[in-house]
Parts: C-alpha cells; structure tokens; sequence
C-alpha cells in the first residue's frame, strides 16, 4: 500500500511540474474572480469596514469551497479520464482494485490541493487587508471536511461510471457545496441546527469559522458531531460507489465511452 501512495504521489507531481502555468493561472483567476466579487459587494453595500468577522468568514468560505472542489472533483475526474483514454480496465486489473487505487490518488493529491487552498486564501487576505488565525488544532475539523468531500467524490465517480460524462453535474454540484460552507450552522438553533449538522462539509465549515474568523475555543463536543459527519458521508458515498461499480461489471460498461 505504501508502494502505492508512493508512486501516486510521483505521477501528481509529475502532472503538476509539467503544467505549471496552469497551476498558476488557476490561482490568478480564483483571486480575480474573489475580488470582483467582493468589490460588487462593496459597491452595494458600501465600505469593508461594515462586514466586520463576515468578511473574514466570507474568505475562509471561499478559500474552503476551493479546497473542497478540488478533492471531490479529482475522483470523478480520474475515472472520466481513465474512460476517455480507455485505460479504466487496467485500473480495475490492478491488484489493489479500483476503489484504493483512486482513493489513494485523492489522498496523494491532497498535499497539493492544500497548498493551493492556502496560496488561494492568502492571496485573497492580502487583497482585502483581513487576517485570520490558524491554530494547529484546526486541522482537526479540516480533516472532517476533507472526508465528507471525498464521500461526495465518490457519489460523483459512481455516477461517472455508469454514465461517464457528469460535467453538468460537477458543476450542480459545485452550487451546492457554496451553499453548505457558506451555512452558518454554528449559529443555528433548535430543529434546524441539527438539520444542518446532517448536510455534508457544512458542520466542519462551521467549526472552521468559530476557531479561525470568531477566535473562539475548541469545543470537543461540536467537533465530535462534525466526526460523525464526515465518517458518516464518507462511507454513504463509499457504499454508492461500489453499488455503481457492481452494475457497471453486470452491464459490461467499463470498456464503453
């Protein structure tokens, strides 16, 4: 298994170095498009300066729904590339089966889509003059978000199997998870907060919000629910994607595009 991370991680890198403006460029465009954004929202509602924490929370949120677009995507990705190239039954005659081999390319690519969640976000701090705190201790609700996108990945790329192009539905996909990092289920109340807690990403994002926008403290309690959370979408988008993966064998669509 080791074996394994390490030659997915070399193949990343690889992929990464050989298209390096386009890194950039995605980095560039990202921070335009914050900042048009933001200046529209100025424009209407007046000076920064009136948003108070909003706007650091706005930052993170942004910067987190990056990070959360590239993990859920890249599984979806692999597999419609894998298809189109005609290379996905040699994935699935890999001894460690298809489901750990894109598992492990998600996590191998993690490292890399972090660095560009933090180049984005720093990026998007100096252009409006905000900071945030970033305390060890948040990599925790970090994590949980990171697995329920993976969850969601997996959702996508069991839809990708079966119906190889889900372009359409990525991005459907992308409007709903700006809805659910940008929900303020910490400061929800009564039969609604804990309708949020059910919604991926949304509780991790929350938690994310308290401790680097509101300075507030670790509370153990909230970040067990948001545990739960993200263990519990994982494995929701684990069992559809080998339910789609058992159809696509029965109905002999692997070797199709």
């Amino acid at each position: 298994m080791f074996d394994l991370l390490a030659a997915e991680s070399k193949r990343t890198w690889i992929l990464y170095r050989r298209y390096p403006l386009e890194m950039f460029v995605g980095i560039l465009m990202m921070g335009v498009t914050f900042y048009a954004l933001l200046l529209g929202a100025q424009y209407l509602a007046g000076p920064v300066q009136q948003f108070g924490d909003r706007l650091d929370a706005v930052v993170l949120g942004y910067g987190l729904w990056m990070l959360v677009l590239m993990s859920m995507n890249r599984i979806a990705l692999l597999l419609q590339g894998e298809a189109q190239t005609g290379t996905l039954e040699q994935v699935y005659l890999s001894p460690f089966g298809p489901v750990r081999v894109m598992l492990t390319r998600a996590v191998a690519g993690l490292g890399l889509s972090l660095t560009l969640s933090v180049g984005i976000l720093l990026l998007m701090l100096q252009l409006t003059g905000r900071h945030l705190s970033f305390p060890a201790i948040t990599l925790l609700p970090l994590g949980t978000v990171v697995l329920a996108s993976y969850g969601l990945g997996l959702t996508l790329g069991a839809l990708a199997l079966l119906y190889k192009r889900v372009q359409e539905m990525m991005r459907l996909f992308q409007l709903g998870i700006l809805a659910l990092v940008i929900l303020p289920v910490e400061q929800l109340e009564g039969p609604a907060r804990w309708a949020g807690m059910l919604l991926p990403v949304a509780p991790g994002a929350g938690q994310l919000r308290d401790l680097m926008a509101r300075g507030l403290p670790f509370d153990p309690g909230f970040f067990g629910l948001t545990l739960l959370n993200g263990t519990g979408h994982f494995l929701l988008g684990m069992g559809l994607f080998l339910v789609a993966d058992r159809a696509a064998r029965t109905r002999g669509l692997l070797g199709q595009y």
